[in-house]
Parts: C-alpha cells; structure tokens; sequence
C-alpha cells in the first residue's frame, strides 16, 4: 500500500546514467505550451529509474534539440554521485530524488544552464545555430517586406483618398488628413449648433408666453416675479433673470408647487 511523502523510506544510490528527455504533452494553465520542458532522468546502479529534475526551457529562440543536448551535457556529470531518493506510491519502478542531495549547481535554472554551457553549444552546435540565424534573418526579411508592402498599399489607399498623388509622402497624408478632420469636426459642430438653435426656436414658439411683475412669496420672506393666466399662478425660477421692459417672455413648466393653483416655470 503506497503511503504519502513523509512516510515514504528514502534510499541512496549511486548514478549509473543520466537521460534527458523532452516532455511535449504539457500545456500551462492558458492552453498554450509556451516552454520547452526538460526532464532529467537517472538510471542507479541497481537499476532504479529516478527523476532528478525539470527544467522549463525558457522562450529563447533556440530548438528543442539544442536545449536537449545542453542538458544532457550539463546533467551527465552526475554520474558516478551519490544521491538520495524515495517512492511516492506503489507501483512501476519510479523514484523521486531527494533535492537537498543533489550537488547545488544541478538545481540551476534553465537560464544560468544555458550560460554555463553556452560555449559548448556554440562549438558542438555551431551549424544548427548558423542554420537557426539564417532561418530567422529569412523569416525576419520576410516579415519587413510584407510589412512594407502592406504600408505601401496602405499609403496609396489613403492618397486616393484623400485626392493627392499615389506617391505622396506619409507626412503629406498625415497633414491634409488632419485638416480633413478638423474641417469636418468644425462643421460637425456648426451643425449641432444649428441644430440646437432651431430646436430652442421652435421650444420658444410653441411654448407659454408671460409677462411677469413683482410679487412677494411669504414662505421664504423674499420678492420673486410671478404671473396669472388661466386662473393659475406662475413663479419665475430664482435662477431667471426678468426685467419689466421685456414685457412676454416664453417660459416651460418645471413643476407645481400648489397643484393646480402655482406652478414654477423657467424662462426658454
């Protein structure tokens, strides 16, 4: 019966071989498989299959292959050390290794790996990384030049547009297309305007003219300027201004302040 981690026995053996090995079914939590994980494998003397390691290859543009055979390189030097290791559960001949037992500098991460072995990758490997420059220098000059055509056809479009010549500059588009649309802003604006002062003509027409005098509201102890029609009452807002000269002025109800007897009104 398999037991849990604290009561697993722990055993010791020495490494016969290291095997390094790409793991390619692991996605992270986002579904995407963004690094190249590393799994360090050790084979004991007496045959015991230990995992000693993973290391998540990191986002460099180096490929699998390359990152592979660093590791092997890097993790081969365990052979021949001693180290600590336990079972978690009951089953296939798989064992964990004991962190603490393993020299510090294999417990590295991918990026200080690859620094201490970079050499090494530069010499073993010298003509796959001369093929991946090339490849991304193509890719690269592939990426500019469909970049540039599109900016091309983009800048054409945008003249045609505009009514200028197919060859005008970026500069020349960008001016006139900002002048374009301040011309348009502005008549977008004087419209509104227009707009707005119709709408507050046609208020005015239709609306209740009244001439108002002075009165005194007793409530609030202060002067207001008030008028009658149709048997109703009609106060000014305080916040109206009102001359006598004026004589009728068109005004909109707010609301009653005596239902049907007073209501407030404001001027249009």
């Amino acid at each position: 019966m398999g037991g849990c981690r604290m009561a697993a026995k722990i055993q010791q053996g020495t490494i016969k071989e290291v095997e390094v090995v790409h793991r390619k079914t692991l996605s992270t939590f986002d579904g995407y498989q963004r690094y190249a994980r590393i799994v360090v494998w050790a084979t004991t003397e007496n045959g015991k299959h230990v995992w000693v390691r993973t290391v998540e290859g990191g986002l460099d543009p180096l490929n699998i292959g390359i990152k592979v055979a660093m590791a092997q390189e890097f993790f081969s030097k365990l052979v021949g050390k001693k180290i600590r290791f336990h079972k978690d559960y009951d089953g296939e001949n798989v064992f964990f290794a004991e962190q603490d037992s393993l020299p510090k500098k294999y417990l590295a991460s991918y990026q200080e790996i690859k620094k201490v072995m970079w050499k090494w990758v530069q010499t073993k490997h010298a003509g796959e990384l001369e093929d991946l420059c090339k490849k991304r220098s193509a890719k690269a000059a592939a990426t500019r030049k469909v970049n540039a055509e599109a900016d091309e056809a983009s800048r054409k479009r945008c003249s045609i547009e505009l009514g200028l010549p197919n060859d005008s500059s970026w500069a020349l588009i960008n001016r006139v297309a900002e002048k374009d649309r301040k011309e348009r802003e502005e008549a977008r604006q004087a419209q509104d305007e227009l707009r707005r002062s119709n709408e507050l003509e046609e208020r005015r027409k239709n609306a209740l003219h009244l001439a108002f005098r002075k009165g005194y509201n007793p409530k609030r102890g202060n002067e207001q300027w008030e008028s009658r029609a149709d048997g109703r009452k009609f106060v000014l807002r305080r916040e109206d201004s009102y001359n006598p000269s004026e004589a009728a002025i068109p005004v909109e109800e707010v609301f009653d302040l005596v239902p049907g007897r007073i209501t407030l009104v404001q001027r249009i």
